[in-house]
């Protein structure tokens, strides 16, 4: 059976968690899903996902890079807040990405 949703806060604080490949046809990455997973170094996000809401990656510190899908439209606020060694983050040109969406040290590549 797919995944049809990862329910708020779902991972946060998984202190063990180093990747994610997401699998299924969720929509959204819910508010704080993946909040506070330190040790997260890597994400694969679906094609199916057109948001990523607020703090969906908040304080996943290990995190140095992040491709997010075309199909992704709106990147909400503080969607990776304080993700301090995310040095670039590669995103379609068309999203929509709040202004405070990711730390101000992070390279926006839009494609």
């Amino acid at each position: 059976q797919q995944v049809a949703e990862i329910k708020t806060g779902a991972f946060c604080g998984c202190q063990d968690l180093e990747s994610i490949t997401i699998h299924g046809k969720i929509p959204a990455i819910r508010k704080a899903t993946f909040a506070d997973c330190v040790k997260l170094k890597a994400i694969t996000i679906p094609p199916s996902v057109k948001t990523i809401e607020v703090c969906a990656f908040k304080g996943c510190t290990s995190l140095t890079s992040v491709t997010i899908p075309d199909s992704v439209t709106n990147i909400d606020r503080l969607a990776f807040d304080k993700c301090t060694n995310l040095k670039t983050a590669s995103i379609n040109k068309n999203t929509q990405v709040h202004a405070d969406a990711f730390p101000k040290s992070t390279k926006i590549m839009r494609r």
